[in-house]
């Protein structure tokens, strides 16, 4: 399946969006799911990054254009030229570093049920806890 330049440049965007759609779907203590499903949507925005690199080297633009609001003239449009290739390659790729990173020993402090729904409020004290003992 051949997908114009484009049409990548709208999945960028939209890739993220929709994992954090699915993420919504998971159920509250699935962590390890949740982080396996933020490396894959990091890997394929990454993979759809770098599909646009052919399009992109010497000097190459990759624009995309939609009426937005026609009656007032608006239109959405994104483009990509190689600075905005580097850093849109920059940013997946330094979160796919991130999640290939081993996960530390550290736990809260204060333990909590498994049903709870006060997960940032534990990873608050769990990061509190692992600067005390360094």
């Amino acid at each position: 399946m051949v997908t114009s330049p484009e049409t990548l440049l709208v999945a960028i965007i939209a890739v993220p969006f929709i994992g954090g759609g699915l993420a919504i779907l998971f159920p509250a203590n699935a962590r390890n799911a949740e982080a396996y499903l933020a490396g894959l949507v990091t890997v394929v925005a990454l993979a759809v990054v770098i599909s646009t690199y052919s399009r992109v080297t010497n000097g190459g633009i990759v624009q995309y254009s939609a009426a937005w609001v026609p009656e007032l003239g608006l239109e959405f449009s994104l483009r990509m030229d190689g600075f905005a290739w580097l850093m849109a390659t920059l940013i997946p790729g330094i979160g796919l570093l991130w999640f290939s990173t081993p996960a530390t020993t550290c736990h809260p402090p204060i333990p909590y049920p498994a049903s709870s729904r006060s997960c940032s409020l534990s990873w608050v004290r769990c990061s509190a806890s692992c600067s005390r003992a360094t």
